[in-house]
């Protein structure tokens, strides 16, 4: 599902966990983010989460800024396969 929103103008807007850990909260005054993210079962916090989206939405500056960032976002497999090879080869060299 991930994939439809890095690859399209889609903005995410998820719950905490699964999708929403690849999203970074929406910071129109840093022009940083990706999406939307509300946490609990309350339809304050959906709401509140709808509000924000909306307001960026009004500014099409930062709406166009966002759906980029999102697009730009990696989420793929290369960079964590680097990273975990290079644990392990500390690790490794550590135990020799």
């Amino acid at each position: 599902m991930h994939v439809v929103f890095a690859t399209s103008e889609c903005v995410p807007f998820a719950k905490t966990g699964g999708l929403a850990d690849t999203i970074d909260e929406w910071n129109a005054d840093e022009g940083i983010g990706t999406g939307f993210k509300f946490s609990g079962l309350s339809t304050t916090a959906l709401l509140e989460a709808i509000d924000r989206a909306l307001g960026a939405f009004e500014n099409k500056q930062d709406w166009r800024k966002l759906m980029l960032n999102g697009m730009a976002r990696d989420d793929g497999w290369p960079q964590p396969a680097r990273e975990y090879a290079a644990v392990y080869e500390e690790a490794a060299s550590r135990r020799a």
